[in-house]
């Protein structure tokens, strides 16, 4: 139950509701409710793993009992009024791992000496008095954890730059980005258990779902402002150091699109992929190799050379109609005409893709690609050489527009920047095609977000 950052007012509200009863993740910090004492139904919430109520105007003294439910990891209930005397009494949860206090009017804590908890009292009058240097009277400068996939029983190899050695010690370019879990019901980041319960129905799902994926590893993982929970993740390929550009679609859009669905325990997700090089990398080594390089060069070079030469021929020989073929192709061709000079449109960081382009990022506008239809025509996913999806809507011949109409159209979608639509990265006006490039959006359908 994720209530926090709003403008809520009134009381705090009663969570003993048949409906919560379930919820073991509850935050409502930095609310506006009014002053209310720490409410009496905390100790009833026996299924309760995360308390989060930070800056929500709570007075009194806390319960003893609530430190004693048997799942509870953390509490947080900083910055309110709280006070008296803490108590964590003599049967505190085996996985109670933190409790926040810091700021508050406590001035006298029982267990000053004896406990393996991380209190923090900060800021609360026990911690102002003089000669009073408790543990509890600092504030940690982490909440991450140090974990990282372990190799598979092999010792990690030596890689050249870019490259990246494998839980299964093999040198290759993973594909990276980072997993953001929304409400996980645990706190306690330093128990390996839940990476490697994450990490093992990863592996079985692209194994399942045929995906060419050797191994993966997950490293750093960390709590951001949000408290969501962050974890690094790298994606290894299967039978070569680098993805094709299929594999790699396939694998994004399985994580973007939630395909993958990990168990209660981790929550809700999405997934921040970084951009993937598709480009060969460095070189492997070795003088055979350098010998290749060089007779590659040279042979490559003849080949140059002969080929400007034919093409200076046909040139000269075909030069009208050469000039009418580079006319109509041009994407600006049409609005030339109908305007004379100046008429190319005035883009704010849009692309002219031509039809070429678009038809490799498409797989030849595969029919696998086609992700669905509407008025305008057809819409294709595609993923650029950066790495980066895109979504391409190809008009139909019937609703086609005239130059100057699509010329206005992209110059008007290229002037559009908001946080709740999508971008218009590119269009094409090529070989009798109008096409419109927008950024994906790789976070799941409204229903999912919903």
């Amino acid at each position: 139950m994720f209530l926090s950052n709003n403008q809520l007012t009134g009381p705090v509200p009663n969570l003993t509701d048949p409906e919560f009863t379930m919820s073991h993740f509850r935050d409502l910090s930095n609310n506006t409710f009014e002053q209310s004492n720490v409410p009496s139904w905390f100790t009833t919430l026996q299924s309760l793993t995360t308390l989060m109520m930070n800056t929500t105007n709570l007075v009194g003294q806390l319960p003893a009992e609530l430190f004693s439910i048997p799942q509870l990891q953390k509490v947080d209930l900083s910055n309110n009024r709280i006070n008296g005397t803490l108590d964590l009494g003599s049967r505190q949860s085996s996985e109670l791992q933190e409790v926040n206090l810091q700021n508050n009017q406590i001035d006298v804590f029982t267990q000053s000496r004896d406990y393996s908890i991380q209190v923090i009292l900060a800021g609360n009058p026990i911690c102002l008095e003089t000669g009073t240097r408790g543990e509890f009277c600092s504030i940690p400068t982490s909440n991450g954890s140090p974990y990282s996939t372990p190799p598979n029983n092999c010792t990690p190899t030596s890689c050249r730059s870019g490259q990246v050695s494998s839980p299964n010690c093999r040198c290759a370019y993973p594909y990276t980005g980072s997993l953001n879990f929304r409400a996980t019901p645990f706190s306690n980041l330093a128990n390996p258990t839940i990476y490697e319960t994450l990490h093992k129905q990863l592996i079985d799902y692209f194994r399942t779902s045929q995906l060419p994926v050797d191994s993966l590893s997950l490293s750093n993982p960390r709590r951001n402002l949000d408290d969501y929970l962050l974890i690094d993740l790298q994606i290894f390929p299967a039978g070569d150091e680098r993805f094709n550009r299929t594999g790699l679609l396939d694998i994004g859009f399985s994580l973007s699109n939630q395909t993958f669905k990990p168990t209660d325990s981790f929550g809700t997700y999405f997934f921040q992929a970084q951009n993937y090089d598709f480009s060969a990398g460095g070189a492997t080594g070795g003088k055979s190799s350098n010998t290749g390089v060089i007779i590659g060069a040279v042979v490559g070079g003849c080949v140059l050379v002969a080929l400007l030469v034919l093409a200076g021929i046909y040139a000269l020989r075909k030069k009208d109609q050469a000039e009418r073929a580079t006319h109509e192709s041009s994407p600006f061709a049409l609005w030339d005409e109908n305007n004379g000079s100046g008429a190319v449109p005035q883009l704010k960081g849009t692309k002219a893709f031509s039809f070429e382009e678009l038809s490799k990022y498409t797989n030849n506008f595969s029919e696998s690609n086609n992700i669905g239809t509407g008025g305008y025509g057809m819409v294709y996913k595609g993923i650029l050489p950066n790495g980066q999806l895109v979504a391409i809507k190809r008009a139909t011949r019937g609703s086609t527009q005239g130059g100057l109409e699509f010329k206005t159209e992209i110059e008007l979608l290229s002037r559009v920047h908001h946080k709740n639509l999508v971008s218009l990265i590119g269009f094409c006006f090529d070989q009798g095609e109008q096409m419109l490039v927008y950024e994906f959006v790789v976070n799941g359908t409204v229903k999912d977000s919903l």
